[in-house]
């Protein structure tokens, strides 16, 4: 796959999107067809499962809420949904051409091909990284980012962690693996987007803490239903 070109990629990318289940509106049924989905889609934003709990979970203004006990896109083209095509993601190349000729038009020609010539070694490490995720989907579905780092800050308004009592089964476990993952966390580690405050971090491993009772014992009734 590597050696294709980067529509070829897409291609193949949207055929295993295709063997997802998926509703009348395109949203995975399964937690597991959700990851999946998030990480063909965008490959070079979530590369890892915990990538796409962390935006599935915790990630404010993504688009994304429980409906009928699930997390569904609630915008077409969003991170899970079918795209209308191909051109999308990564492979997007909407615009690109005449912005980047907008930048570049009036400047020196050596400082124009200075920048682009970084643009393009900028654009093959991300399409580096694009082709290894995709080849390596099954397994970056099933493993952790190693050394991960960053987790959106989470609180009373992260309100798609607090799974809602209707929450499937699958997607429920979902909302634990995310509280467990955080809350096993050293505070220093638990960079929330961006944020450096120790409080934050701290508050952050708090938070999933203090949910995670909550969490456990709603499956267990689940379990006993």
């Amino acid at each position: 796959m590597s050696k294709r070109d980067p529509q070829e990629v897409a291609v193949a990318a949207r055929e295993l999107m295709l063997a997802i289940e998926r509703d009348e509106h395109g949203n995975p049924l399964t937690l597991e067809g959700a990851i999946r989905s998030m990480i063909l889609k965008s490959p070079n934003y979530c590369q890892h499962r915990d990538d796409a709990l962390d935006t599935l979970f915790c990630v404010l203004g993504a688009g994304l809420d429980w409906e009928a006990g699930r997390i569904v896109d609630t915008h077409p083209n969003n991170y899970m949904n079918m795209p209308p095509d191909t051109h999308y993601g990564p492979w997007s190349t909407m615009g690109e051409t005449e912005a980047r000729a907008d930048l570049l038009s009036g400047l020196s020609e050596e400082t124009a091909t200075l920048l682009r010539e970084q643009f393009e070694s900028d654009d093959l490490k991300i399409w580096q990284g694009t082709v290894e995720t995709i080849e390596n989907i099954d397994e970056r579905c099933a493993t952790y980012r190693e050394g991960k780092r960053y987790w959106y800050p989470i609180g009373w308004y992260a309100s798609r962690l607090c799974a809602p009592e209707n929450a499937l089964p699958d997607w429920l476990d979902g909302a634990i693996e995310t509280a467990s993952l955080i809350a096993a966390l050293e505070p220093p580690l638990v960079v929330a987007a961006g944020c450096i405050k120790y409080a934050t971090r701290l508050e952050t491993r708090r938070f999933a803490k203090r949910i995670l009772p909550a969490l456990l014992e709603r499956r267990d009734i689940l379990g006993a239903s």
